[in-house]
């Protein structure tokens, strides 16, 4: 090139820092010619399709806008078998010629007759077989003499498999250049590579990583763009010296098609060689992933320093091997030989260029704990594969989401606080309502029960009844309690669930504004309303009787327990990887648990207190849902692309985990459920079960626990408390504790998301039924401790769910619809809580009083276990896949990507 230009060429010739960013010619293809990402990368979105058994008609490819003003068009590939856009036959090229002159037809053609096959490699009938290319295109410049031509002329069969071959190319190169001096006296010419060598044993060297992804390019402008616009040549000087990617090949041949010559330009992920640069521009902003990022600083680790990175590597290879199946062989099937490592040929520490500058000498001890690092690990296996395998796999050096650093643990906690005192603010009713209604007023009303203390003692038992005979602090005061109220038990059922029927009603509502509206400012809505109902239950009950309780219950449910589980889950999918959604989730649901752990107690102790009393309650709810909305206005954004006070490492680790909410509403992939599809989708069908056993389980044990051990432990109320709170502190231990296993489970690729789930569910479905068949045996007044035991060992288990079907209703659809599919699961939620007083009535009624407690254990442990294995069977944590997107993102003409708006190439 050098010689040539020196000695022949009459014209201008820069060689370019070029950056490829895709392991093979397609997606370094596409890029150029269409101006958008072809194939799959972690950190950006794909913005055309990336699979096998694919025509490219409809792909906007570059040379057709050239076709549309007045260009000739030719497109010319060796070697057939292998040629790009018809790889072995798995792709299928092009239905219709994609360009005026197709070199394709006419060489398979060569290629298939017996001359051919008889030549040697690279030739035919005595010519090499590039001489013959070349001669095509003269050909072609020849005849379109007189015309504007664009001609894309790839050539792979003398360099893919050997650098031996390349040298003898140099004489039919500069021949054909010299007699096209004239024909191509004002053209541009871009000569490229696309990758450099990715197999031969200079791959093991540091030059031949930065070769593979620093390939050769070179361009050559006429002198009379020098004499029409001096200042477009020095650019291109300028910017020879600076990173060059694909993206701006397609941009500054879109710039030559449309005589576009303004070298200022807005930021942006593609610029024309022809624009002026950014001098601080980085592989993120040129939207290079990290594996071809040439700017990134490397520390050499020995093999022990790394050991744990490639035993991970080692793992996941061997992991891919089970059941391989080979594309190439029509989806063949095979049993393979694990890997078995022979040596450690190079590894790394790569950290960004843009986090901090590294000292060699520490081997990365000294990097702060709160980036991200990179290993890049290349390994040379034994026999029989003798594979060289490079990869590179990320890590957070901080504490990962558990941590004070972490933004999105941020999120979380405050989300958990809030759902702590919501949950409080409507089910610490269950103790509340134990000191407001006259029990002794109420059993004198009612001809099912007896009319004296007295008479009622002789339905307990005797043994029950001996510490309490000279005391009246024992069972008597539990059993009759001397509140104002004189609410007989169906207005009592009536106040507790009003707020489910509100709920019932505005959930599905409540789901579509999550998804079209601010999750956050819902939030804040709810509680400010919960806040104001819980403030005036005293006063509407203290002077206007039940009536307006019930209502204001009733909207209670409807601005705050409609709205506010669609537009947390809708906060949370936005901010948490799924990976990390179990552990994540773990810790937003203590919220229920915390509500119980310690306010039943101080609810308790409230009642109990003369001074305080039962109002004092709900003042407290309204004061600290008031107190946790001031945090949560401030600190809190709906996802966390505008988030303030995100670390730079935590941004990116987000930006390649959470694609869709840090995309240009242009990029954004929106998925069209289709609603019939996932009624039938056995794996939803199952997680509705799921939801509805749920939450009779959690309405049993939040409103009805209390009233259980109340009428078959015979305990005060401070007693009472104590006991109901138990359970959920230990089911805060293990519901994180599975949700931390679980995650590192799947982080090491021992389970998959979809394996972890179901055996979540199907441990919590057994240990919860076994507890709950086990407590009927062992209900004693003399020695309940034994029953808080088993009844915690049930919430423990339970706990565990939280690792099942509940991580797997935040996975099993697209993000963009989260806060409709929350909405549809608490509508069944809804009509479980609602369902259980109605059965929990009907139970009492039919029996006595502990054997109609045993029933319902007996009930809710089965109808769990039965759930549970259906979820272990139908169950899934992966998306459901739809066959429609909103903005037909299949459909390569209708994608349309902001950056790229001045693309295209030469004359």
């Amino acid at each position: 090139m050098v010689y040539t230009h020196n000695t022949h060429l009459n014209s201008l010739i820069f060689q370019i820092v070029n950056n490829t960013f895709a392991d093979n010619t397609y997606g370094n293809w596409i890029a150029i010619l269409t101006g958008l990402r072809g194939t799959w990368s972690t950190e950006f979105p794909l913005e055309l399709k990336d699979d096998w058994s694919m025509w490219f008609d409809s792909y906007p490819f570059i040379w057709q806008q050239f076709n549309s003003q007045g260009y000739a068009t030719f497109f010319a590939e060796d070697r057939a078998d292998i040629a790009t856009l018809n790889y072995m036959g798995k792709l299928f090229g092009f239905k219709t010629q994609p360009t005026d002159y197709y070199f394709r037809p006419f060489w398979i053609d060569v290629e298939e007759r017996i001359n051919f096959k008889q030549s040697k490699f690279g030739c035919y009938q005595g010519q090499i077989n590039t001489k013959i290319q070349l001669d095509y295109l003269s050909q072609f410049l020849d005849i379109y003499k007189d015309k504007k031509k664009f001609v894309w002329w790839w050539s792979t069969e003398m360099s893919h498999d050997s650098f031996n071959a390349i040298s003898s190319m140099d004489d039919i190169y500069l021949n054909f250049l010299k007699q096209n001096e004239k024909k191509l006296e004002n053209s541009v010419v871009v000569l490229f590579s696309d990758h450099g060598n990715r197999y031969d044993s200079i791959r093991e060297t540091i030059v031949g990583r930065y070769e593979n992804r620093m390939p050769f390019l070179g361009v050559k402008l006429p002198k009379s763009l020098n004499e029409f616009n001096p200042e477009l040549i020095k650019m291109m000087k300028a910017n020879s010296q600076k990173m060059t990617t694909q993206f701006d090949l397609h941009a500054f041949l879109n710039s030559l098609l449309n005589k576009e010559w303004d070298t200022k330009v807005s930021e942006r992920r593609a610029y024309s060689l022809l624009h002026e640069h950014p001098n601080n521009r980085t592989c993120l902003n040129a939207q290079i992933p990290a594996t071809y990022c040439p700017c990134n600083q490397e520390i050499i680790l020995s093999v022990d320093q790394a050991q744990d990175a490639i035993n991970v590597l080692m793992r996941l290879l061997n992991e891919k091997l089970k059941n391989f199946s080979n594309f190439i062989k029509n989806d063949k099937k095979y049993k393979c030989m694990p890997f078995s490592l022979k040596e450690v040929s190079y590894v790394s520490l790569t950290v960004p260029s843009s986090s901090i500058l590294i000292d060699q000498q520490t081997g990365g001890k000294d990097l702060p704990k709160n980036i991200n690092v990179i290993y890049r690990i290349m390994l040379q296996m034994a026999s029989p594969s003798n594979a060289l395998i490079e990869a590179l796999l990320e890590k957070n050096l901080g504490t990962g989401f558990v941590s004070w650093r972490s933004r999105r643990f941020h999120v979380v906690i405050l989300l958990m606080m809030g759902i702590t005192f919501f949950v409080f603010s409507r089910t610490h009713l269950s103790i509340t309502m134990i000191c407001m209604v006259n029990s002794t007023a109420i059993n004198s009303l009612s001809k099912s029960h007896y009319n004296s203390p007295i008479e009622q003692r002789g339905k307990i038992e005797s043994k029950c009844l001996a510490a309490d005979i000279n005391q009246t602090t024992q069972s008597i005061a539990i059993v009759e309690s001397s509140g104002q109220f004189v609410w007989p038990p169906y207005v009592q059922h009536l106040i507790f669930s009003a707020s489910f029927w509100g709920a019932f009603i505005s959930i599905l509502i409540g789901g579509v504004l999550a998804d079209r509206t601010s999750p956050k400012n819902l939030c804040l809505i709810a509680a400010i309303g919960y806040a104001i109902c819980s403030a005036t239950f005293p006063y509407l009950a203290q002077n206007y009787g039940h009536y307006p309780v019930v209502l204001s219950r009733f909207v209670m449910g409807v601005i705050g327990e409609g709205v506010l589980p669609p537009s947390a889950n809708a906060i949370l999918s936005a901010w948490i990887p799924n990976e990390e959604k179990g552990i994540a989730l773990a810790f937003f649901t203590t919220g229920v648990q915390l509500s119980s752990i310690f306010g039943v107690p101080v609810a308790a102790h409230f009642c109990d207190n003369s001074f305080l009393g039962w109002q004092s309650v709900f003042y407290l709810c309204s004061f600290c849902l008031l107190v946790w909305v001031i945090p949560f206005y401030f600190l809190i954004e709906n996802s966390p692309r505008k988030a303030r006070w995100l670390g730079v490492s935590e941004r990116e680790f987000l930006k390649k985990k959470l694609k869709n909410y840090f995309a240009n509403k242009t990029e954004k992939r929106k998925i069209k459920v289709q609603w019939m599809k996932l009624f039938k989708s056995p794996a939803f069908l199952s997680l509705l079960f799921c939801k509805f056993v749920a939450n009779i389980y959690n309405t049993f044990t939040t409103i009805y626990l209390p009233s259980f051990y109340k009428e078959t432990l015979y305990v005060d109320v401070i007693s009472n408390g104590f006991m109901s709170s138990v359970p959920f502190v230990f089911q805060v231990l293990f519901k994180i504790g599975a949700g931390y296993v679980s995650k590192e489970l799947q982080v090491r690729n021992i389970l998959s998301s979809t394996q972890a789930v179901k055996i979540c569910q199907l441990v919590s479905g057994i240990g919860v039924t076994i507890g709950f068949f086990m407590i009927p045996f062992v209900i004693d007044c003399e020695r309940p401790y034994i029953t808080v035991i088993l009844v915690t060992f049930v919430s423990s288990c339970f706990g565990v769910s939280a690792s099942g079907f509940l991580t797997s209703s935040l996975t099993i659809v697209a993000s963009s619809h989260i806060g409709k599919i929350t909405a549809i699961s608490q509508f069944i939620s809804i009509i479980g809580r609602i369902l259980t007083p109605f059965g929990i009535i009907f139970l009492k009624k039919e029996s006595s009083s502990q054997t109609s407690w045993n029933l319902i254990l007996i009930t809710i442990g089965s109808m769990w276990l039965l759930a549970s294995i259906t979820f272990a069977y139908f169950g899934n944590a992966e998306e459901i896949e739809f066959d429609q997107t909103e903005d037909k993102d299949n459909d390569a003409k209708n994608i349309q990507i902001e950056e790229i708006q001045n693309i295209l190439t030469a004359a």
